[in-house]
């Protein structure tokens, strides 16, 4: 298990042969730490009761939750998280260490997306609706992993350094972003492109987006990959992310979470 200053060692070596030591440690200085989970018992480590499909673990007297577009429309379990678990293992952000998270999503364009948080020993397994689908149940694995911002984020963390990078990219020295170069274990995104799974935290692989809001910024609750046997989101390389406002995920306020589906 590579600790995560070895991580961030790791990131810094393998920009520096692209953009020179300098810009490599400036960009490195923004990378967060996200778990990556998959169902994949080769990859990670168990992750508690953590879980693809099955049912969900709502609240005792929770009504199970609908897309906000559609009010019509009931959501498709899509996974519960253990937080006693990945709680710990997201040093950088503001996850609570107990309870789960269910994520209720819908495949298509649709952004619809729900966070509920429950504790397991009051909550009350639920099974969907009639007529929505139930994803069959598999254990999550998972791993910690060194996001770095993208385009569009750095932008806004530093836009002295964002326009550095596009004069490089500009002039022909950048062959890659960024952040594929930055999150490989090569340094050679062709060779070795980061592992896709879910992502749980840290930066997101969208391309044209940003985590700010105006003065606010977000936090990348879930980035569901799409384009598996589970979720379509419109496209093989879509993915659905969930996200919440700093503020609402301080005060543990997860019903204020929201969905955006882009391409990564």
């Amino acid at each position: 298990m590579i600790d995560p200053e070895q991580r961030r060692e790791r990131m810094t070596r393998n920009l520096a042969r692209h953009v020179g030591t300098s810009l490599a440690e400036r960009i490195t200085a923004f990378a967060h730490t996200g778990v990556e989970m998959c169902t994949n018992s080769d990859i990670g480590e168990p992750l508690g009761i953590s879980r693809f499909g099955g049912d969900a673990l709502l609240p005792p007297g929770t009504g199970w939750p609908y897309d906000y577009k559609h009010p019509e429309i009931p959501l498709e379990p899509a996974m519960v998280v253990d937080l006693a678990v990945v709680g710990p293992m997201h040093p950088d952000g503001l996850l609570p260490h107990h309870g789960v998270l269910n994520f209720f999503a819908k495949s298509g364009y649709s952004c619809g997306a729900k966070v509920m948080h429950a504790d397991p020993a009051t909550a009350v397994t639920t099974s969907p609706p009639e007529g929505v689908q139930r994803h069959a149940e598999e254990a999550l694995n998972g791993r910690t992993v060194l996001t770095a911002p993208g385009d569009e984020d750095l932008e806004r963390l530093a836009p002295d350094l964002a326009q550095e990078l596009e004069d490089l990219e500009l002039s022909g020295q950048l062959n890659y972003a960024h952040k594929s170069i930055a999150e490989s274990d090569s340094g050679d995104p062709k060779k070795d492109e980061r592992f896709f799974g879910h992502l749980m935290g840290g930066f997101p692989s969208w391309q044209q987006a940003t985590m700010f809001h105006g003065t606010e910024k977000a936090h990348l609750l879930l980035e569901l990959s799409g384009g598996n046997r589970h979720f379509d989101f419109g496209g093989p390389s879509n993915s659905l992310y969930i996200v919440i406002k700093e503020q609402d995920l301080r005060a543990g306020d997860f019903d204020k979470a929201y969905g955006a589906t882009q391409c990564r």
